[in-house]
């Protein structure tokens, strides 16, 4: 196997360990899903090659919903903190940029040697404030009550997401079968199911889809007569 088949698999195994982090599965499951796709994957590969062997998996994303079907009903930690995180870089960019602004509007309305606090929509209760000292000599820049935003919005991301609210399941074990209704096959083996052609009964609105068979009964004679 290349290197880049190599890339490939361990990209869809990474990419199926964010989402099952995500889904809030714990570091020991996690660890024994990935080597078992890993395995499995690689195995598949040296049957199938590497492109239909992650094609018969699907998304490593929807395999990771599939393998935590209970998550809906519990914290989802890992999530609300990514979320957290991205709300603070967002309203920390807004402050300084909302700043700078501030002050290159005092700059350009002449002020100087004095210091000029103004209000600056949407930060409802933040104080801006600008000096800039004559001749150039240097520029003060700040922001007062600013930390209702930079604490108040990523705690408050965190908690929308992360539902701490949710009771968490109660452990079964560590074993294979303690995360949810993980699935019994393994995922080599849901590949070759997809793979394998076999009868199918499909059900619709109460009638049967199966071809009937192909011998007809029939009520003519098969005998030529005697002459």
């Amino acid at each position: 196997m290349g290197i880049i088949d190599r890339f490939r698999i361990e990209n869809a195994v990474q990419t199926y360990d964010f989402w099952l982090e995500l889904r809030g599965m714990r570091s020991r499951r996690r660890k024994e899903a990935r080597r078992e796709l890993r395995t499995n994957l690689r195995d598949a590969a040296a049957d199938v090659g590497v492109t239909q062997a992650l094609f018969n998996i699907g998304s490593p994303k929807e395999l990771a919903y599939a393998m935590t079907p209970e998550a809906t009903q519990r914290p989802r930690w890992s999530l609300g903190a990514m979320w957290a995180s991205l709300a603070f870089v967002v309203v920390v960019f807004g402050l300084m940029y909302t700043a700078s602004t501030f002050t290159s509007g005092v700059d350009a309305s002449g002020v100087v040697g004095q210091q000029v606090t103004g209000f600056v929509f949407p930060w409802f209760g933040v104080d801006f404030m600008a000096r800039i000292e004559p001749n150039r000599g240097g520029l003060a820049v700040g922001a007062g009550n600013a930390q209702w935003y930079v604490l108040g919005l990523p705690l408050l991301a965190f908690v929308l997401v992360a539902r701490p609210w949710q009771p968490s399941p109660r452990r079964s074990g560590d074993g294979p079968g303690a995360q949810g209704s993980a699935p019994g096959p393994s995922v080599l083996g849901w590949a070759q199911l997809k793979l394998s052609p076999q009868a199918q009964l499909l059900p619709a609105f109460g009638l049967s889809m199966v071809k009937p068979c192909f011998s007809i009964v029939s009520a003519k004679s098969m005998v030529a007569p005697s002459r």
